[in-house]
């Protein structure tokens, strides 16, 4: 990946996160922890159109992928903002349900992530992967 971020807008729709994989599988098509991008990118993607205000009719979401350094990418998921703020689930007993998982998943994965707040009013919410 040269040094260029590469930006690209998504309806607020279920049906975007497949191409924000498919985003992030051509971005860091050489990168050793491509995977690993590719399902963080999808749980955050999703938790935008699930959770904010991006997964409300003609809102949606943009994704930013950068290199930090030679070694580093750093991906965002621009989104309109929602009620809460963004947080690893923690949820006793529901070892078996599907939902709540997506930031424990990058939680388990990224070198470093984090979250803030986006202009106006909504969230950006970060990871960033070393190759």
């Amino acid at each position: 990946m040269d040094a260029s971020p590469i930006i690209a807008r998504f309806d607020g729709l279920p049906s975007s996160v497949g191409p924000v994989r498919d985003l992030v599988t051509q971005a860091l098509e050489v990168h050793p922890r491509r995977d690993d991008a590719v399902l963080m990118a999808s749980e955050v993607a999703t938790n935008a159109v699930r959770h904010t205000a991006s997964g409300t009719p003609g809102v949606g979401f943009e994704v930013v992928i950068r290199p930090v350094d030679s070694a580093r990418i750093r991906i965002e998921v621009h989104d309109a903002g929602g009620d809460g703020v963004p947080m690893v689930c923690r949820r006793p007993g529901d070892s078996d349900g599907l939902d709540g998982r997506g930031l424990t998943i990058v939680n388990l994965l990224a070198d470093r992530w984090g979250h803030g707040r986006a202009p106006g009013t909504g969230t950006i919410v970060w990871f960033e992967v070393a190759g």
